[in-house]
């Protein structure tokens, strides 16, 4: 993916050597969180992560990973604080869905997670099922990218 510009900040597709940064911006794991450091490095240096920057710096990040039913499903999007509501989280879910190689691209949320529930809708994405169990007392909802949500399913 090259860097595409969307007003005042570009999306483009991490490197390893954007680890660092990328923890950096990642609450959990700046917090120490020693296995999300892993995930973040393992995802870099799989080429799964698509990063958001100005000229300040990284402003978002997400990743897309091709292990759920072997479609796209983005398993983190997260966004700073300072850059909420300036359309960055809009911005990596477009480019995710247009960077996936699959029919269908996936993603998940708490249903306590209503700022994300809002971007979800607002990028058009449907709601497709809700699973219980994961986080006690927080069940996950499952949406499919309206875009990609056509294709077939492959076996």
């Amino acid at each position: 993916m090259d860097a595409v510009g969307l007003g005042d900040f570009t999306v483009r597709r991490a490197s390893e050597s954007d680890t660092n940064a990328v923890v950096g911006i990642d609450v959990i794991a700046m917090t120490g969180d020693a296995e999300r450091r892993a995930h973040i490095a393992r995802w870099c240096r799989q080429g799964a992560v698509t990063v958001a920057e100005d000229a300040s710096g990284l402003l978002g990040y997400c990743v897309v990973e091709y292990t759920f039913f072997e479609q796209g499903f983005v398993a983190m999007l997260m966004v700073t604080p300072p850059a909420r509501g300036r359309g960055v989280g809009r911005g990596l879910l477009d480019a995710a869905a247009a960077s996936c190689t699959t029919p269908k691209l996936f993603t998940s949320t708490n249903v306590s997670n209503q700022p994300m529930q809002r971007l979800l809708g607002r990028a058009g994405w449907s709601p497709v099922g809700l699973v219980h169990g994961l986080d006690e007392g927080d069940p996950e909802l499952f949406y499919l990218c309206a875009a990609r949500g056509s294709g077939r399913r492959h076996p």
